[in-house]
Parts: C-alpha cells; structure tokens; sequence
C-alpha cells in the first residue's frame, strides 16, 4: 500500500532503524567507539534529523489534498474471455470479458476493449447482435470500441453479444484463427494503455466441410503424372484443420474430367499408390483438411479439361475455381497412321493418302508442323506428288512436312496388283503402314447388257485373298458361289492351274437365281516358303453364253514371327505382324524378362451364338505365366466389316478358351478412324474377330456383369429403408 504522507514516512523508518539496533543488544557502527568525538558526532545527526521530521509534519498537515488513490498503473491488470474458442461465422455468440486491477482500488478509471474486425458491430441497442452491457460504471460504444468510464471498484464484466430481449447474440468472424480482443486500462481515465500482460483471445476455428479444391500443374504431357493436392475447406474458404471440423483420415474421394484414349484410361493412385480408373472410387488420406497419401494422376488422352473430385455431398463441382484446368499435350512422335477413304483403287488414278503423327497412345502430335516425313510402298510403281503441283516422281516428291502434326499427298499405281501397302517414316526412324491396297484395272463405261437368252455362268466373289505365316497353320477355307443367271441349265466344272490350291465339289448344276451353289476353296502352305502366289480357276459350262470364266486367287506367306519381343517387368508395348498387332503390358505383368511370340493364324472353332467368325486369327504366347491384364489392339480387314455386314461397331475381339473349346467374346473398343479393335485380357492364347448382333440387351450376358454389382446394392437400399420405415412407425409418437 502506498503511503499518503511519503516524506514523514522516509524520516520515521531512519529513526526506527537506530533505535530497534539499541534494542537488539548491539551498537550502532557509530557508538561502537567512546570518547568525546564519536559522541559529537551522535548528537549532529540526531539534531539533523529532528527538523527534518519537523518539516514534514508540518507539509503533511498543511499542503492542499491532492486526492491521491491505491490504483493500479496504466496497462496494468489482467483481462480473461469466454469462451475461447468459437466456429467461425457462428452466430448467437454470448462473449463475458472479465477485467480485474489486483489488489489496488480505482477511481473513476477507464477501460477499453476493442473488438477484432469481422465481428458484429458493438452496440447499446437491445436486441441488436453486438449488444453489450456491463457491471458497473458507464458505457459508450464507437465503431468495434467498447468503452467503461467512472469505474470505482476492482473487477469489471462486459457481456458481449448479450441476449437479454430475446437478442440474437453476436457473430462470429469467418476467418479461423487467432482474434485478440485488445483490453486497454488506464486508472486516472484519460489515457488507456494496452494490458502490459498481454490481451485475451478467441480461437476461429473451421466450419463444417463444404467444398474440395484440386490444385497441380496445369500442364502436362500424355502418359506423364501430376502431383495433385486435394484440399478441404468450409464456407469461407478455410482449411477445416482442426475439430470439431478436421477433415482428416481415409476418405474415398472419386475423380473426373481426364478422358480415356483407346484402351488407356486416366488414373489416380490411391494411399497405397496403387492406380485406379478416373471415374472410380479411391483412397486418400489427409491430414488436417490436406491430403498426404495418394493423388497422383496420370492421364493419356491430350485435350483440355478440368479435374474435378467429389466426396459424397462435398465437392470441387460448385464453382471453376475449385477444381484444377488442366491441358494435357501429346508426346513425342512415337508413329504414323498411312490411311485413305478407300483401299481399293484404279490404275493410275490419283487417291489421297492421310498421314498423321500419333504419339505412343494414339494422340494425334499436334504440336509438331516440322518434322519432314518421306513415303514409300513396296509397289515400285507407286508414285507419290510431295509439292502438289500434279507432276509425279520429282525429285524430293516422295517427302512432305508435317502441319499440325498431318498432312495429305497424292499417290497413283501405274500396274495391278494387290497387298500393296504404302509406309511413312522420319529422320528419327519413326514409322508407319497402310493396310494393303488393292489396284485395280480402269473400268470401261458399261455397255447395255442384253438379257441373257441361254444359260450364263455367274459367280461371286470375283477373287480370293489368302494369308499365312511360314510354316504356320493353313489360311482358313472360303466359299465360292456359282448359279446361272440366265435361262435354262448350266453343268459347271472348275480347274485351277496351282498345286496349292484344292476345292470341294468340282461341279454342279444350277437352273437359275435360286439355285446356287457353293464351293469351299482351302489352302495347304506345307512346303511353301515367304512371298506372294497367284492362281487362277476357270469355271466351264458347256453352253453357257459366257463360257468360260476365271477367278483369281492370291496367297500370301509371311515370315515367321520370331520370339524377339522382350518383356520386361516395367509397364512396355510390343508390335506384331507388322504392326497390325500391339500389345500393351502393365508394369508388374511378369516377374522377369520374358519372350513375347505374336503368329498369325487360321480361324478355327465355332462361333458363339448370334456371332459370326471373320477372318482375322493369331496366336500370343509367353515364355512366363501372366499374372496381370495387358490390353491387345488388333488391326481389323475388310473381310472383318463384311462378316459385320458392313458395320465396324458390330465386331468384337475373342480370345479362345482352350479348356471349354469356345470363343469368349471380349468387351472391345472400335476406332473407325485406325481400324482397331482393342480389348483387355486376363490370359493369353488365340485371338479372333467375331461379328456380333450389335450392342447387347439390357438383359444380355454382357449386362449380367453389371446387374451382379447392382442387385446386392438394390437390396441393400431395400433393407435400410424398410427398417427405417418399421422404426419410425413404432417410435414417432414417443
């Protein structure tokens, strides 16, 4: 406690001191020494003390009052709030700050407290949010200012958002974190200090989660991967980090927006790094609203597009700034598609032939208007008119420029002939084949025929094409068709003029349109070494008005395919039968290196109901056991469309399976535009392509697959709602 009378009680302690030594039985420094001195100077100090004494007895009882008070100083005191924490934004928030000064009394002190921006707006209105009220002296509010004057005693309670009135309570700020309530005190009530022991404060926190944000590059090349960084966050853009509202663990999020290209698909590793397809549902863990195992996309198809995640009722759908833009570019040139309208052309007619750079996906590389691309044909008489001024076979006439990752040139074949396939190839030996052309001799303006008046040979088809390996199996068997197409009876007879050729039956009989006959070509290769053979039938009918006619027949040996593709255990791709064939092996498919063998071969078996064996067969074998699905694309022929009649959707891959003795249709993706037919396998062995009905019924065997992942859920949903119905029945009215 601090003295009023200061001077008087400076002077009082000095004689105290010197008469409790007296009494505690021991001298004074001064009086240890006797003689006449020492004792003088004694007596000088005690008759210097007693004015002094004098002196402030007299000030103390005359000087005017200067109403001194026990205070505490400026800044001094502590100040506490409650509660100390709050959801930010909430709403009906009550908030006591209690002030106390200590052990000293005030008078007519003031107290300040300034609330954080973001809050409600203090105020004296009863009933407003920001309503505060206080225990003792008199209140004022400006601006986020409350203010306490006149205070007299020890402790103040200012209530903040007080509800009395039916009020509604204050408002919380939206951004989490830390928001001080500065308390300043001053005793004397003119200049408040800020509290020197610091002032109180309440802690933010998030609200509940409402959105997800995805964040990565926004740039990247086909096949590469994006580190993606999935962040939850609640109404006010806070990152829901802490509890009640920490978003925090495992939770199963499902991404989209990256499409597939043909059978690459987007994915998303999941907590264990494991990919899983875009459109899938994938583990994440996060850690305080951030995620930190898992996310790693990796997306084939280029193109531009957002990615998008969802977790049930959160989501990064609700505005474009949520998710991520992402451009993803084609990679590098990996090889060329050579393709034309038509397969099928006539002698020294101009066609076009398309060139387009693919990266190793099929993307086209759009990127790339530099790259000189050189033509050739293993017809050497296939020309080709490079500058497109309409002279063929100039210098440099064969080579164009890329633009936008295409071009067209014109090409022309001077001589007939068939299997004629037409090859790009760069600098950088990045290369690619047509499928084989046919050409064909001009046709003469057609003449009126005049109808028949005897019997008259007609056939179909015109010609045969057959294809095998190099001591491999025989081509597969085709069918000849032979009637009269004019009046009265024909006796049919064939001959043929290569040992390799046979036939069954050798003649017949027709009488007109509806009677048709048909004759099964085979093909026996024992013996025959690579290259190209020709044949031809004659069919004879003695009488017949166009006696005799030819058919021609073409058979082509292939070299051997050789074990010489090596498949290691990283993700690889392999090419077959020159390039008509490309595998897509996954990481981890075999445990060590191993040789890949891909042969062509002849059809064989029975085709499952409502489909139709075409003409394309081989075989995949490996020197290892599979032990994961790899994707098998396969180059389709024409003789595949018109197995389809015509129609590419129709068909389907299948892959034999050895033990039952049937074809098992596979789920297969069509490109019209390559000619592919593509579909993902669990073992390998024959392959073919089948003509199939079209798309499948909802209740085909290809849906039973869906329909067994469906009917568990369905009935699931069935039981929780008739219990939920069965609860609420028996308790709504307790």
């Amino acid at each position: 406690m601090i003295s009023p009378y200061p001077e008087l009680d400076c002077q009082i302690r000095t004689l105290v001191y010197y008469f409790n030594t007296r009494s505690r039985g021991f001298s004074s420094p001064l009086l240890r020494e006797t003689g006449m001195k020492n004792r003088a100077k004694v007596l000088f100090i005690l008759l210097a003390i007693i004015p002094l004494i004098a002196s402030s007895l007299v000030v103390a009882t005359f000087a005017p009052s200067s109403n001194v008070v026990f205070a505490a100083g400026e800044g001094e005191g502590t100040a506490t709030i409650d509660p100390t924490a709050v959801i930010a934004g909430d709403a009906g928030k009550t908030m006591t700050i209690t002030y106390a000064a200590g052990t000293t009394t005030w008078s007519n002190g003031r107290l300040e407290v300034t609330v954080p921006t973001g809050w409600s707006t203090p105020s004296q209105t009863q009933g407003a949010p920001g309503y505060v009220t206080v225990d003792t002296g008199s209140l004022s509010v400006f601006s986020q200012t409350i203010r306490v004057d006149g205070i007299n005693v020890n402790t103040v309670t200012i209530i903040y958002g007080n509800t009395i009135g039916d009020g509604p309570g204050a408002t919380a700020q939206t951004t989490a974190g830390v928001a001080t309530f500065a308390v300043a005190s001053d005793p004397e009530g003119t200049n408040p200090t800020l509290l020197t022991l610091g002032s109180p404060s309440v802690t933010v926190k998030p609200a509940a989660p409402s959105r997800l944000e995805v964040t990565g590059s926004a740039t990247m090349d086909a096949g590469t991967t994006n580190a993606l960084t999935i962040t939850a966050k609640d109404q006010y853009g806070n990152v829901c980090n802490s509890e009640p509202n920490n978003y925090t663990g495992v939770k199963s999020l499902t991404f989209s927006g990256p499409g597939t290209i043909g059978v690459y698909a987007p994915t998303v590793t999941n907590k264990d790094g494991d990919p899983v397809n875009v459109g899938s549902a994938t583990t994440i863990t996060f850690t305080n609203g951030v995620s930190t195992a898992g996310g790693v996309l990796t997306a084939y198809k280029a193109q531009t597009t957002t990615v998008d995640v969802t977790d049930g009722s959160i989501s990064s759908l609700a505005s474009a700034a949520y998710d991520l833009d992402l451009t993803v570019t084609p990679g590098p040139i990996h090889h060329y598609t050579v393709t034309s309208d038509e397969y099928t052309q006539i002698v020294d007619v101009v066609f076009t032939v398309t060139v387009t750079a693919c990266d190793q996906y099929g993307n086209v590389v759009t990127t790339d208007s530099t790259t000189e691309v050189c033509m050739s044909s293993n017809s050497d008489t296939m020309v080709f008119d490079g500058n497109g001024d309409g002279t063929f076979r100039q210098v440099g006439d064969e080579c164009k420029t890329l633009t936008n990752g295409t071009f067209d040139i014109p090409a022309k074949d001077s001589f007939v002939g068939s299997n004629i396939t037409i090859t790009a190839t760069d600098g950088n030996v990045k290369t690619g084949t047509s499928l084989p052309y046919t050409i064909v001799a001009g046709t003469p303006t057609p003449t009126p025929t005049p109808t028949p008046t005897g019997p008259t040979i007609a056939f179909s088809p015109s010609s045969f094409t057959f294809m095998a390996t190099e001591g491999g199996d025989n081509p597969a068997s085709k069918t000849l068709t032979i009637w009269n197409s004019g009046t009265g009876t024909i006796n049919w007879s064939l001959a043929d003029n290569a040992d390799w050729l046979a036939f069954t039956p050798t003649g017949g009989s027709s009488t007109g349109v509806a009677d048709k006959d048909s004759v099964t070509l085979s093909v026996d290769i024992s013996g025959m070494s690579a290259g190209s053979n020709s044949a031809t039938i004659t069919i004879s009918a003695s009488g017949a008005t166009n006696t005799p006619k030819t058919v021609t027949v073409t058979l082509t040996i292939l070299t051997p395919q050789t074990p010489t593709n090596t498949v290691g255990t990283a993700e690889s791709w392999v090419e077959g039968l020159d390039g008509k064939v490309i595998l897509h092996f996954r990481a981890g498919s075999f445990a060590s290196e191993t040789n890949i063998s891909i042969a062509l071969k002849t059809i064989h078996g029975e085709a499952p109901e409502d489909f139709t064996l075409g003409e394309t067969c081989f075989s995949i074998t490996a020197e290892a056991e599979l032990l994961r699905s790899i994707d098998v694309c396969v180059r389709y022929t024409d003789a595949d469309v018109a197995a389809a009649d015509g129609d590419p959707g129709k068909l389907r891959l299948a892959v034999y399976d050895e033990t039952e003795g049937e074809w098992d249709v596979l789920s297969t993706s069509i490109d019209e535009r390559t000619r592919t037919a593509c579909a993902r396998v669990k073992h390998l062995s024959d392959f073919a392509i089948l003509a199939g009905p079209g798309p499948p019924g909802f209740f085909s065997a290809d849906w039973w697959t869906v329909w067994w992942h469906i009917t568990p859920i369905a009935a699931g949903l069935v039981i929780v709602i008739a219990v939920a119905i069965w609860l609420w029945s028996r308790y709504r009215y307790y």
